[in-house]
């Protein structure tokens, strides 16, 4: 049988993180008193639940006076792991006892309330000794929930916000598309330009660029530019210049020569 015996310690339900953390801080150097202004960083409820563990662990006294203990665990962080082992042996026999007969969920329920937990302070205290005892190498029964940690949260909240997390059996979220990315959907492209004395002209493409060949893209790339061409004439029918004379036209902008084509695609 397990050993049922409970011991009569305040509940510990300091995040597991913030109490890394604050071993951490401490392991720069130990002061005479340990207050809150050792964890500035910290939030103040967190400030109060570090000095309420440390207490509870018998690390410190009700005047803040550090233990030998203390200074152990915070500088020597290659051992902290098998200090925080005879710790946790100490401070919950009872739940250490559970694990190592692989008690049900229920039987740590039960065990949670004999310490007088319940509610959202039980999930707190049970939470902390889950991922305190997988650390520490302690026993944990393979039916009791698995130990989440604040920082697992965090990242997965992190994904989410970056658009990388996604929900199961949904399809992929594809990456945002550049801005310099060419759509590849068919999609109308017209140009009109006006012929003097004759009319318009106009020339349209409602295709997929991607899906023509090299030959054809540059059959279609003639048809553009040679109806740019026509514009532009238009546009300097009234000035005649070395451009346009180069370009086929005569006096008064006319055109000399037929710049549209026919071109089979």
């Amino acid at each position: 049988m397990f050993e049922e015996s409970t011991p009569s310690i305040p509940p510990v339900y300091v995040p597991w993180q913030t109490l890394q953390t604050g071993l951490d801080i401490l392991g720069q150097g130990v002061p005479p008193r340990v207050d809150k202004s050792v964890f500035g960083s910290f939030s103040g409820s967190n400030q109060t639940l570090m000095l309420s563990a440390l207490r509870a662990f018998r690390l410190i006294d009700e005047a803040g006076v550090p233990t030998p203990a203390l200074k152990s665990l915070a500088e020597n962080r290659d051992t902290r792991a098998g200090e925080l082992n005879g710790i946790l042996r100490w401070s919950f026999p009872d739940l250490v006892a559970l694990g190592e007969a692989n008690a049900t969920s229920g039987q740590l329920d039960d065990a949670m309330k004999k310490r007088g937990l319940s509610g959202e302070t039980q999930r707190k205290v049970l939470s902390f000794y889950l991922q305190a005892a997988e650390y520490a190498g302690l026993p944990l029964s393979k039916l009791w929930p698995k130990a989440k940690s604040r920082t697992a949260k965090g990242a997965r909240q992190s994904r989410t916000a970056s658009g990388t997390s996604r929900r199961r059996g949904s399809p992929p979220t594809p990456p945002p598309a550049s801005r310099m990315e060419i759509p590849t959907q068919q999609q109308g492209m017209t140009r009109t330009v006006e012929i003097p004395g004759v009319g318009t002209a106009t020339l349209t493409f409602a295709l997929d660029l991607f899906d023509l060949s090299e030959d054809q893209r540059r059959k279609v790339f003639d048809l553009i530019d040679r109806l740019r061409e026509l514009g532009a004439v238009e546009d300097d029918r009234h000035q005649p210049t070395k451009a346009a004379a180069e370009n086929g036209t005569g006096e008064g902008g006319q055109l000399t020569g037929s710049p549209l084509r026919p071109v089979e695609v």
